[in-house]
């Protein structure tokens, strides 16, 4: 089965990564390792690892925002959570603009721009 993109969540959040570091350290220790060069060597491990995995959610919040712009229908199709907010960007274009049309080109770009807000939003928000 094909994963399905998703937005960018949870990457930058240091807790887990924290606690990640403690029980590798306490492991390391309990195995009797105590020379600071095994310990610089699980470090370095560690952030190769967590590299990887953000390089890995990256793509992912990448291919969710390309698979999803300028299509709304498709979103709220494959992610249901997403009609309402989806709906009210569209009403407010509706409401403004005299014709589908006007309306739909402003709806998109702000949709669009909702859109990488919420693929990157872990970004944007910066670490916690």
């Amino acid at each position: 089965m094909v994963e399905k993109p998703k937005p960018l969540v949870d990457v930058f959040r240091t807790k887990r990564l924290r606690k990640k570091v403690k029980r590798v350290f306490r492991d390391s220790f309990e195995k009797g390792y105590t020379k600071e060069e095994d310990i610089v060597n699980t470090a370095v491990y560690l952030i190769k690892e967590k590299m990887r995995e953000i390089k890995q959610r990256i793509e992912q919040a990448c291919k969710f925002y390309l698979k999803y712009k300028d299509k709304p229908e498709l979103l709220v199709k494959d992610y249901s959570e997403y009609k309402e907010e989806v709906d009210k960007l569209w009403l407010k274009w509706r409401k403004k603009k005299p014709s589908i049309h006007s309306a739909k080109e402003d709806f998109l770009k702000d949709y669009n721009e909702w859109l990488f807000k919420l693929a990157f939003k872990d970004v944007l928000e910066g670490e916690r």
